[in-house]
């Protein structure tokens, strides 16, 4: 358990120093089946370590003090104090814990979900004794790993605690309080995050270092503070969603979503389709290669460019417009190109760098980075 606590604090401590990507879980201990079971009514310790492995089981309560718990099976706990401690919830295990007061991660608290948690009540990343040594951090690590937390909020309420979501993660909606972190709420290529309303009270809280991941809002947000600084956040907004951002803009800020890419009408993060980054192949005899999205067979070619860059939608499938744009979200330039199968991008002078490609379709948007040499 000491152990186990010590490479947590080094993960957090390296989070703070770089800041260059999220937090990153530690593996999940193994299950051979002799391990010591984790039992209903049980308060876990410092030093101890519990496993849950079997059938599926309901707990009427349980507490975690200090030690760690690791969940290999179908676990569900009725009532679930978390003082300090680990969590481990492993590869194709489900840790369901059930309806009552917000749970609070109190500082020392870390969960490591590889599986799916499902939280019948809110969250609370609790700043009461949390500091830069005793963080509370929840990360969905994997990208099959799933959080359900669908009829309440995740509070994060201090510049101690993290949300890191590499996966799929459902709730009411995140409050960022002005006491959180940048990058408090970090999240992985191509994850996903489903809320009702969003509401921010801190800058720049949403980060994406790894590459563009997508948050769905079904109905509001409520801004006082600039969300991201990152242009690869792409936010899903509802058809009946909005943003209000009146208290953003009467502290003299205007904007609200920050470099993040808007789209509205937006029902699902599906409809928002990441191309991936394409590495040239310097053994084919060519400086580049089309890149494909094996789902349309769509081309974007070639990657890096110098001075045409060609984007090829399949046969049954058109464009509606290609914008280029800088890593700030600033519009380089834009093609209409209604009913077109192809269009070819002139360099008329645009300087050499890292871009942001926006494909448009009828169907779908399209996000992809480009190299101009």
């Amino acid at each position: 358990m000491v152990k186990t606590l010590f490479v947590c604090t080094l993960a957090v401590f390296a989070f703070l120093t770089m800041r260059a990507q999220c937090i990153v879980a530690p593996p999940a201990p193994a299950v051979t089946g002799t391990e010591p079971l984790a039992a209903s009514g049980q308060t876990i310790s410092v030093s101890q370590s519990k496993w849950f492995y079997g059938g599926a089981q309901t707990f009427s309560s349980l507490t975690l003090d200090g030690g760690t718990l690791i969940v290999s099976g179908d676990l569900t706990i009725n009532t679930f104090n978390f003082n300090t401690g680990v969590i481990f919830v492993r590869p194709g295990a489900t840790l369901t814990i059930t309806s009552g007061p917000s749970l609070l991660m109190q500082g020392n608290c870390y969960v490591y979900n590889y599986g799916k948690v499902v939280l019948q009540r809110g969250l609370v990343l609790n700043g009461t004794y949390a500091s830069a040594t005793q963080p509370n951090v929840f990360i969905n690590a994997g990208a099959s790993s799933v959080f359900d937390m669908l009829f309440d909020w995740m509070v994060i309420n201090n510049p101690y605690s993290w949300f890191v979501n590499e996966g799929k993660a459902s709730m009411h909606g995140i409050v960022t309080d002005p006491q959180s972190a940048v990058g408090s709420v970090c999240l992985g290529f191509k994850s996903q995050v489903y809320m009702s309303t969003l509401i921010n009270n801190a800058p720049k809280t949403y980060a994406t270092p790894s590459g563009a991941a997508c948050v769905a809002v079904s109905d509001h947000a409520y801004i006082c503070e600039t969300v991201t600084a990152d242009a690869m956040l792409n936010i899903c907004m509802g058809p009946s969603g909005g943003t209000d951002s009146s208290c953003l803009i009467s502290r003299g800020k205007t904007k609200a979503w920050g470099l993040a890419q808007l789209f509205n009408g937006c029902t699902t993060c599906g409809a928002i389709a990441i191309l991936p980054v394409h590495v040239p192949d310097s053994t084919q005899g060519r400086a580049s290669v089309p890149v494909r999205d094996m789902s349309t067979d769509m081309e974007v070619y070639p990657n890096p460019f110098m001075s045409v860059l060609v984007v090829h939608m399949p046969a049954g499938q058109t464009l509606e417009n290609v914008t280029l744009m800088d890593i700030t979200g600033g519009v380089v330039l834009q093609v209409k190109a209604a009913g077109r199968r192809e269009i070819v991008i002139h360099d008329t002078g645009i300087p050499p760098g890292n871009y942001l490609l926006r494909i448009v379709t009828k169907k779908k948007v399209y996000l992809q980075r480009v190299l101009k040499r």
